[in-house]
């Protein structure tokens, strides 16, 4: 019973193929917020890990090769999300695609270009919404969950923040189960506006709860977790179990509404460590982790140094000097 799921297949670590030899070592790779000096800092680690070269089972082997899972939140999920789509051919291109490229330009287009002000009299169009067109025009084309699926591994899980609960919100399928739904159709680029959206700057992405029709099934390793471990503030598998308890009662969250991930988890560790806390050994054979011997976990903070300057000054700016103190 503990390896169950809502559903089966779609874009979750167990559906992506595991190379015939695969080592005994996997890497989660968690690349944090911070605008684009983390995305930078993400990308910038991508590539030197192409030469770093480790020890495994069989023989000597790139660390980029190892990875198994690139977690990103805020400015972290443009190079994860990049790099998920493109693979090696993301080398060279995300420069010019994301870094050198005017998005500040595109922000201010939202507020003072009236053809876009669709957002002040549409309560159904967000200004995220067109920062995912942004997104989608100058990185992703079109790109949804079912065409990183193809790619195979490594799985990218794009983190943003439910603002109704203050918690990490992973796209991956097994979180889309708990709201009844596919993810495979949704765009990549909707993902990573969710994942930056800035509180105040940008509005929340809204998904619609369908956990009514799943028929209360609910995932094997909820049912293992006891009520004592729900009351427990201290135990990881609580919190979690929770935090899946709310989305499972379509009549406590009918809709999720998502905005910058940093806010709840700015090193894209929290919901990652959380759910390796889930995993029982059947789960791990679904997964094809049993030959696992070894787990390497990276985190790439592109957090700055806070600006503790700023308590000299009466005045702090603008919208845009806030963005880079936050």
């Amino acid at each position: 019973m503990g390896a169950d799921q809502i559903s089966r297949g779609g874009y979750r670590l167990e559906t992506l193929p595991v190379s015939p030899d695969a080592s005994d070592l996997i890497v989660v790779l968690a690349m944090s917020g911070g605008g684009k000096r983390s995305a930078a800092f993400g990308y910038g680690a991508l590539k030197g890990m192409r030469e770093v070269m480790v020890d495994t089972a069989n023989g000597p082997r790139s660390l980029l090769g190892e990875i198994g899972v690139i977690t990103g939140v805020s400015g972290g999920s443009f190079p994860a999300a990049y790099y998920g789509l493109y693979h090696d051919k993301a080398f060279g291109r995300f420069e010019t695609d994301f870094l050198y490229a005017d998005t500040n330009s595109s922000i201010y287009g939202i507020y003072l270009l009236p053809w876009n002000w669709t957002w002040l009299v549409d309560p159904g169009v967000g200004t995220n919404d067109f920062m995912a067109r942004v997104y989608d025009r100058t990185m992703f084309h079109g790109a949804t969950f079912a065409d990183l699926e193809a790619n195979g591994r490594p799985l990218i899980g794009i983190g943003a923040t439910d603002i109704s609960y203050g918690t990490p919100f992973l796209f991956t399928q097994s979180t889309f189960d708990e709201i009844c739904s596919d993810l495979s159709a949704f765009p990549v680029s909707r993902a990573v506006a969710a994942s930056n959206g800035f509180p105040g700057l940008f509005s929340p992405v809204t998904l619609t709860n369908h956990a009514e029709n799943c028929g209360g099934r609910t995932p094997g390793w909820i049912r293992r977790v006891s009520q004592a471990e729900r009351h427990d503030p201290l135990s990881r598998l609580g919190v979690e179990a929770k935090r899946a308890d709310r989305y499972l009662d379509a009549e406590r969250t009918r809709y999720v509404h998502l905005s910058d991930g940093g806010v709840s988890d700015n090193l894209a560790l929290r919901r990652v460590g959380n759910q390796l806390q889930t995993l029982s050994a059947e789960d791990l054979r679904a997964r094809g982790l049993v030959p696992v011997r070894r787990l390497l976990i990276i985190s790439i903070d592109g957090q700055g140094a806070q600006d503790s300057t700023v308590a000299l000054r009466r005045n702090v700016g603008g919208i845009f000097a806030l963005l880079g103190l936050a």
